[in-house]
């Protein structure tokens, strides 16, 4: 299990830096470079994942959610449904869990091309989709 860990807590902390990035975002429904404020003001982007996901990406999105409050000092909420959200969204979901790859998809990112892969992962930031105003997608082709 630290094995698996040790991939994941670092893989989060990528999303974290990336997530800090200078490039603008793009227009409505355009992906943008990697902007995305975890933070903005008061407001703290919340941490979406699938009640199904494997035990390990739920570890992730806590491991995430315990770095955010460390950095900010405001703790985002778990949620697993993107009807729950107001504001920007994290959505994690895997390939080998059918209700987080659709969760992936409501928000426009597809996990198809991770089907079969290993330790594989991609992340994209939208603006205006699923209903939201902008979404870091973090979509990973197993739990490890």
């Amino acid at each position: 299990m630290k094995f698996k860990l040790s991939i994941i807590i670092p893989l989060c902390l990528t999303f974290v830096a990336a997530a800090f990035a200078a490039d603008p975002p793009a227009g409505p429904g355009k992906e943008s470079a990697a902007h995305f404020d975890l933070v903005q003001g008061a407001e703290v982007a919340t941490i979406v994942l699938a009640e199904s996901e494997h035990k390990g990406v739920f570890q992730a999105a806590k491991d995430l959610q315990r770095d955010i409050t460390k950095i900010t000092g405001l703790t985002p909420n778990i949620v697993h449904s993107i009807d729950e959200v107001a504001g920007k969204c994290i959505v994690i979901g895997t390939a080998t869990c059918p209700e987080g790859k659709a969760l992936l998809k409501s928000v426009g990112m597809a996990s198809d091309d991770l089907d079969g892969r290993w330790e594989s992962f991609k992340y994209r930031v939208l603006n205006n989709t699923g209903g939201k105003e902008q979404v870091l997608a973090i979509a990973g082709s197993d739990f490890r």
